[in-house]
């Protein structure tokens, strides 16, 4: 897998490229089963 993410202050920095959609997939897959509701903001 290849894509750049960055974790930041509250929250994470990604570019929509390579496997980013494969990846944010089973990353927030992950997240919600361990914190519940996850809540996702395009800025």
């Amino acid at each position: 897998m290849m894509f750049e993410i960055r974790i930041v202050s509250k929250g994470l920095y990604c570019h929509r490229s390579g496997d980013y959609f494969s990846f944010l997939g089973y990353f927030l897959e992950q997240l919600s089963g361990v914190f519940g509701a996850v809540t996702i903001e395009d800025v």
